[in-house]
């Protein structure tokens, strides 16, 4: 059974009151007693633009604190709203020191503690409050809310409230996102800093982005740079279009490397007469038909000795390049790769009866 309200359903019903009703108590706190959080991991963006509403509005949505030992409060939500206001009293465009303040306190609910509750209040009240969140703010999310969301899975699955596995429900039910979504955004922290800077910037998409995470970090750089200047596009069917020109580039590389590995039969040839030729006379070789035949077997026996590592090595570099085009799914790369495997193996055991 789904509850269909995010973390706020699964709140008892206790918090819930206390929080309904000291939403409805504002106090107007000195902005030198409130200090900001910790534990937030939000930016502080566009506090110029912010200051500006509210010197034009004059109107400042109450802040979330939590009061301290010492008499101070700590901010749960509001970091920007501070900083906007600080910024207009330092610029002498309002006087009032205080700000409106909504004081919350927190205590172990359920399965959770405190701490957790605290922690949960600080994430969802900016998840709700700031338009845009960096990619680094929502990973950061899921990393922090993910423990948090176990521990109600676990107590909820155990009273049969809900059903179906983890994934879903922390996606669906916590962070309000479809397990697909939360799968791609997990998939972003594979992407390089100049690739999460241009999601963040809003020059790619993170589906289109999330394409870019199984390429090299240089190719991922390389991609970036040319949706910079306009060179591509930065849609999900070009960044596919890219990986496939970025793995094929990468076959033709390995098998242009493999076939440097493996000697050509003129050099093999040729480095055979020259040994052959460089050799010296045996003593006390036989007259008659054997005088001929001596010098040539040894030759082919020598030449044998000289070229079954090379085809032996040809062979394996043959075999791991057959495996990748299988395991990419290549079947025509596949399919010759296991026929030059085949001719290198024939020509092994060729080689192998001149040393016998």
């Amino acid at each position: 059974m789904k509850k269909h309200g995010g973390l706020g359903a699964y709140l008892n019903q206790d918090t819930r009151e206390v929080k309904q009703s000291a939403e409805n108590v504002i106090n107007y706190i000195d902005i030198d007693e409130i200090i900001p959080n910790p534990q937030n991991f939000y930016g502080l963006r566009d506090i110029d633009s912010l200051a500006g509403l509210i010197s034009v509005s004059g109107h400042i949505e109450p802040l979330e604190v939590k009061q301290l030992e010492n008499s101070k409060y700590m901010l749960i939500a509001g970091h920007r709203r501070r900083a906007a206001v600080l910024k207009l009293l330092n610029d002498g465009e309002i006087v009032d020191r205080k700000l409106p303040c909504i004081v919350r306190t927190f205590k172990d609910n359920g399965c959770l503690t405190a701490t957790e509750v605290e922690k949960c209040s600080l994430i969802f009240s900016n998840k709700g409050q700031r338009k845009e969140r960096t990619m680094e703010e929502q990973l950061e999310e899921i990393k922090q809310l993910e423990p948090i969301a176990r521990k109600i899975f676990a107590e909820e699955k155990a009273k049969g409230n809900i059903d179906g596995n983890f994934r879903r429900f922390f996606a669906e039910e916590i962070l309000g996102i479809s397990s697909s979504a939360l799968q791609r955004k997990l998939a972003l922290e594979k992407l390089t800093p100049k690739a999460k800077e241009a999601v963040n910037c809003g020059k790619i998409s993170e589906t289109a982005a999330s394409e870019l995470v199984s390429m090299p970090a240089s190719e991922q750089d390389k991609y970036i740079d040319s949706l910079k200047i306009g060179s591509t596009s930065g849609t999900v069917k070009d960044v596919q279009d890219a990986k496939k020109k970025n793995d094929l580039l990468a076959d033709t590389e390995d098998e242009d490397l493999a076939d440097k590995n493996e000697p050509s039969l003129k050099d093999l040839e040729k480095d055979g007469q020259q040994k052959f030729e460089s050799m010296s006379e045996p003593d006390n070789i036989p007259d008659g038909k054997e005088t001929l035949e001596a010098p040539e077997k040894e030759a082919r026996k020598w030449l044998a000795q000289f070229m079954l590592p090379l085809y032996q090595q040809a062979l394996s570099n043959a075999m791991t390049m057959e495996k990748k085009a299988a395991d990419k799914g290549d079947e025509h790369s596949s399919a010759q790769w296991n026929v030059r495997i085949s001719v290198t193996k024939l020509k092994i055991v060729e080689i192998k009866e001149h040393l016998e």
